[in-house]
């Protein structure tokens, strides 16, 4: 079952696009040791602080294939050069990063490349992956030539792999919707104080908020609140229901 024309586009960011499509090889992607985020934003600034006048960074991109949504941030963009660099910050001797890793990393910067290419119309780009060292600063860089019609091919390919699995979600959720939409009351009448916990589980499924009710029994807790979220769940565009219940 294929997404209707009223549903909307599946939105993906490119990181996450890649980590699902592009995955090959050892699915361990530990790697030690590594910088954490703090020091990869601040090594990434560094980096660009070194660049020329023309350089961009932090570049919002965002393009679609058939049912598919894909937006993220290049790392930095040179026009005057037609140069895209994604950076990956590191620690030690780049060449002990794990094969699986720089498959990744590729695959994003062809990903970014193709949503630069299609943005401002270019023919093709110059796609570096720069390893930088976080303590040294030291640069590694790995760069390819590539048309836009080679990027556009590679993307599309993630893309499709995306949707096959995006579309069995949806068909899933259909089914799983169409079922909620039956779900009645399991018993004749409700007991002492349920109603009132039932709309309240209903309108914090709605509106995202929270609802943490302290009634005993845990039974007359559990079904009004299970009952009502799980009806809630096609109207709010959920994908899952979670309910915690205290004895």
């Amino acid at each position: 079952m294929g997404p209707r024309s009223s549903d909307p586009p599946y939105v993906v960011s490119v990181r996450e696009l890649c980590r699902f499509a592009a995955k090959a090889g050892d699915l361990d992607r530990r790697f030690t040791p590594s910088p954490t985020a703090e020091e990869g934003q601040l090594g990434h600034r560094r980096a660009a602080a070194r660049r020329g006048a023309d350089y961009r960074s932090e570049v919002r991109v965002e393009g679609t294939h058939r049912s598919l949504a894909v937006r993220g941030r290049a790392d930095g963009f040179d026009a005057a050069a037609a140069h895209l660099e994604e950076f990956k910050t590191h620690r030690g001797d780049p060449g002990l990063i794990p094969a699986n890793h720089r498959a990744l990393h590729w695959a994003q910067a062809q990903v970014y490349g193709w949503l630069l290419c299609q943005a401002l119309a270019l023919p093709g780009l110059r796609v570096s992956v720069v390893y930088l060292d976080i303590d040294t600063q030291a640069e590694t860089p790995q760069t390819q030539s590539l048309d836009a019609a080679t990027l556009r091919a590679f993307f599309e390919s993630l893309c499709e792999r995306f949707i096959d699995w995006a579309d069995a979600q949806r068909a899933h959720r259909a089914q799983r919707d169409a079922w909620l939409a039956t779900l009645a009351w399991p018993f004749a009448d409700f007991r002492a104080g349920q109603r009132t916990l039932a709309e309240a589980a209903y309108n914090a499924a709605r509106w995202a908020a929270r609802c943490s009710p302290r009634r005993p029994p845990a039974s007359a807790r559990r079904w009004p609140r299970c009952s009502r979220c799980s009806r809630r769940c096609p109207a709010a565009r959920a994908t899952r229901r979670w309910t915690s219940c205290s004895t």
